[in-house]
């Protein structure tokens, strides 16, 4: 997911203006990042701040701006963001939890679902 897709997201279940203040920018400035209209790349202390006003890294969010830092994925960084998910938005905890409730036959037969042509996990 790049930045812009993630700022989008949150901008459903936030509006433009509190996600602004919680970032420390302008509401324009969130829009353009939404929109996918900058002019530039931003600046460090910018992806700190919406790194901290999300609750995911800064390395995470510099990536997102489309900075390949090169780093190995985790089984940990996945867990990270889906607590950070769970903790936010209710439907999320409930998957989560139907995932950690689900016996193995039922979670391979999902998975396997999602691969086939229209799908995609992995």
């Amino acid at each position: 997911m790049n930045l812009q897709a993630r700022i989008v997201q949150e901008l459903r279940s936030s509006s433009l203006r509190d996600l602004a203040e919680r970032i420390g920018m302008a509401p324009s400035a969130v829009r353009r990042i939404a929109l996918g209209d900058l002019q530039s790349f931003p600046e460090i202390e910018t992806l700190q701040r919406i790194a901290k006003a999300l609750a995911i890294p800064v390395w995470l969010v510099i990536e997102m701006a489309g900075v390949d830092l090169e780093l190995p994925t985790s089984p940990a960084d996945s867990a990270a963001e889906a607590r950070v998910r769970s903790e936010r938005d209710a439907r999320w905890h409930r998957l989560f939890q139907t995932m950690l409730d689900a016996d193995p036959a039922r979670l391979d037969a999902l998975l396997d679902a999602e691969d086939g042509p229209a799908g995609g996990v992995r």
